[in-house]
């Protein structure tokens, strides 16, 4: 999983990542155990898993979501794949 990378993760979060990495398993548990979030994986055309799309409710009463893309796979940055 990409969140345990210490530089996607503050990218992800805007945090330094805890050297225990229990930051990554509650951002993992509060993320998968909520209805108001989908992931789905982004992989090449070999199957090859590199990035993953967060589709999440922001606000429920304002109706505003938001879209997360990200390319996890740091060997493949600028190659064209988040554009």
């Amino acid at each position: 999983m990409w969140m345990g990378d210490s530089k996607i993760y503050f990218l992800v979060t805007g945090r330094q990542l805890d050297e225990d990495e229990s930051d990554v398993n509650n951002w993992w548990e509060c993320h998968r155990n909520n209805s108001y979030t989908t992931i789905l994986a982004i992989k090449d055309s070999e199957g090859n898993y590199f990035g993953d799309i967060e589709f999440y409710v922001e606000n429920k009463e304002r109706s505003t979501c938001g879209l997360m893309v990200l390319i996890g796979d740091c060997s493949i940055w600028g190659q064209g794949y988040g554009i």
